[in-house]
């Protein structure tokens, strides 16, 4: 998602911020418009709105600044029962999903101020309604977005056939 931003010219303000609201509305498309998670890691309610701490660790070296482009296809992982580093293969991604990826990402990445997109997930009921860091459910996501406006919850964002993506 980090390389694609930059493809797409809007890497260099790729903050950790950012990318923290940018998954969070990954996962808000996917638990909508395909009826499962993207990731499975978990959403946190942060100080300044969703957080998913294991992205956070790996990228507040970069603070306030974009993170660069990054490596593909290995990703380091903590094994915290043996306390040791393991390389792993990233999984791929299918056309479909790497597609509705990229909608999210081409909605919100053109947003200059990453505070503009952690007050706007701060102003929605997931975030509200759930103590500072504790978890954000799926289910609470999923329940407020069908509610919020099935058709409008993402914005542009819509399915028109199984695996075809359009933004109006």
């Amino acid at each position: 998602m980090i390389n694609y931003a930059h493809d797409t010219g809007c890497g260099e303000s790729m903050s950790n911020l950012k990318l923290q609201k940018i998954l969070y509305y990954i996962q808000v498309a996917f638990l909508l418009k395909k009826n499962k998670e993207c990731f499975k890691a978990v959403i946190i309610a942060g100080e300044f709105g969703p957080v998913i701490p294991e992205v956070y660790q790996k990228y507040k070296i970069y603070g306030r600044r974009g993170i660069p482009k990054q490596e593909n296809r290995k990703v380091l992982q903590l094994d915290c029962e043996k306390m040791r580093i393991i390389k792993k293969e990233i999984t791929e991604i299918s056309r479909g999903d790497k597609r509705l990826i990229e909608k999210v990402v081409d909605t919100y990445a053109t947003i200059t101020e990453p505070i503009a997109l952690a007050k706007k997930t701060c102003e929605e009921d997931p975030w509200k309604n759930t103590s500072l860091n504790k978890e954000i459910k799926n289910s609470l996501i999923r329940k407020y977005y069908l509610l919020k406006n099935s058709d409008n919850a993402l914005g542009d964002i819509t399915i028109l056939e199984e695996g075809e993506i359009d933004a109006n």
